[in-house]
């Protein structure tokens, strides 16, 4: 009782202060969970308790990603509104918002007639309200999909969905556990679900994903294409339960390119480079986002060889015309044969011959998942997490976490801070005795703060300039000093990290 009533207190004054400061600079995302103004006779009235539980359980399925949750409407700024007991049975998002990109938009959730007891609203309506939330975010059903490289769910929906019908795998197992599954009777009343890693890709790169415009000038050839790199970020492995619900997070290469079709016929290709083997997903959306399009189109998408023909895509041509929900294309878990050269191109249908071909834009989502990262903090690939990983904090700090950098922003703000060098210190780095993790003020590594080994380190470098951490440079600020260096050492003398 007591933790509860700490908990449900904690959370008041976090809102409060959320009423009162700028809260945006907290977050990417505000949302505001309205529990009461759509409320009548006869639907279920949340106790205190059970909003507590569901915030706890939402804020856990988002603890990777930048947003703050509150029961207090904000007074002012940006913020999203989930209204409980409103709209149709189970829940309704206004949008799907590719990249994020409006933070006042709306959903509603209403479990009434999918729960009985108090345990099952508590779950149900958290799973469902993360749903929701997620397609705010711009998640989609396909993204429930797990686990990532195993195609799609059949029993939830079917390969004949697709234009032309989906040929791959139909083995992911995984797609019922997870919050954006595709079929409302899979929603769990009675276990948490969580994020895939499809989700997880997409909800990172909202925060730190690179998005560039289009060339100008003909794309049509492939002499003339566009060529586009990925740019490598790191996705938190948020899966519970599965295949990868032990690993490391991920590796994942990914990019956007805003593009429009502005003549009828007109062709865009995408010239990309990659190894052998390489595990790609591909999306060029459009209808989907026509409410923020000043023209939308019904694209087509081709991946060709260097040649110019289409490549292997499980037995017939890596195409497609429609993926299963809208007139958007998507090529799900397309494997390259080969390290090469490759091209993306995009198109518009033509329906009637008769008739002028679709002209508008379209956003280009490529992503190459890379498995498990090897060993999280090693910045250096060497394979050991040590003081020379440390190290590459010294020039990033303050910095934008974009393209390589984002593998050293470990609490996904999207800037790297002293925050991220603290977490890499007692979260990743390995020291002499085995462990992993240690204390600042731990020196030499050794997975102790002590006198002999630490403190000696640092007096010896006493007032002088540094370079490195193992010279005392507690807090990276370039000189060995008792203000801020020797003060840290002193407030962690005598720690270990032996178990």
């Amino acid at each position: 009782m007591f933790d509860l009533a700490f908990r449900i207190l904690l959370r008041s004054v976090m809102c409060l202060l959320l009423v009162c400061c700028c809260s945006g600079l907290w977050a990417q995302q505000i949302v505001f969970v309205d529990f009461d103004s759509a409320t009548t006779a006869g639907e279920h009235f949340y106790t205190a308790s059970e909003r507590a539980q569901i915030l706890t359980e939402i804020e856990n399925d988002y603890a990777r990603f930048l947003l703050l949750f509150t029961e207090v409407e904000p007074t002012g700024g940006d913020y999203s509104t989930v209204t409980v007991n409103d709209g149709p049975s189970f829940g309704l998002a206004e949008t799907i918002d590719f990249r994020n990109l409006n933070n006042n938009d709306n959903a509603t959730i209403n479990v009434n007639d999918g729960a009985t007891t108090s345990a099952q609203f508590v779950t149900l309506t958290a799973n469902v309200l993360s749903h929701e939330l997620g397609h705010l975010l711009g998640l989609r059903h396909g993204d429930s999909f797990g686990p990532i490289g195993s195609g799609i769910d059949s029993d939830t929906i079917a390969s004949s969905n697709f234009l032309p019908s989906f040929m791959g795998p139909q083995a992911a197992s995984e797609t019922r556990f997870h919050l954006q599954e595709t079929d409302a009777v899979f929603i769990e009343d009675t276990v948490n679900q969580f994020f895939s890693e499809r989700s997880a890709i997409r909800l990172t790169f909202n925060e730190i994903g690179t998005v560039i415009a289009e060339e100008p000038g003909d794309k049509s050839s492939l002499g003339t294409a566009q060529s586009i790199e990925l740019v490598k970020m790191t996705v938190p492995n948020t899966i519970e339960v599965g295949d990868r619900a032990d690993l490391a997070d991920f590796d994942v290469d990914a990019l956007v390119v805003t593009g429009s079709l502005s003549s009828a016929g007109q062709v865009d290709l995408y010239r990309l480079e990659t190894e052998t083997g390489a595990l790609l997903n591909i999306e060029v959306i459009s209808d989907v986002i026509s409410d923020r399009l000043t023209d939308s189109i019904d694209p087509q998408l081709t991946v060709l060889d260097e040649s110019g023909n289409p490549i292997d895509y499980y037995g017939a041509d890596a195409f497609n015309d429609d993926e299963f929900e809208s007139f958007d294309s998507i090529l799900i878990d397309l494997i390259l044969p080969e390290a090469g050269v490759y091209f993306i191109q995009v198109n518009a249908f033509e329906e009637d011959p008769s008739e002028p071909i679709d002209t508008g834009s379209y956003e280009l989502f490529v992503h190459q998942f890379n498995g498990e990262i090897s060993l999280k903090g090693d910045f250096n690939d060497d394979n050991v997490v040590d003081v020379a990983d440390i190290d590459f904090y010294y020039l990033a700090i303050g910095l934008p976490a974009a393209g390589q950098l984002a593998d050293l922003d470990l609490n996904t703000d999207s800037q790297i801070t002293l925050e991220d060098f603290e977490r890499h210190v007692t979260g990743c780095v390995q020291t002499s005795n085995g462990q992993t993790g240690t204390f600042l003020g731990d020196v030499n590594l050794d997975g102790m703060v002590n006198v002999l080994g630490d403190a000696f380190a640092l007096v010896a470098n006493l007032g002088g300039s540094a370079s490195s951490y193992a010279q005392g440079d507690l807090n990276l600020d370039e000189t060995v000093d008792v203000l801020g260096d020797a003060f840290i050492l002193v407030a962690n003398l005598g720690s270990s990290n032996e178990p």
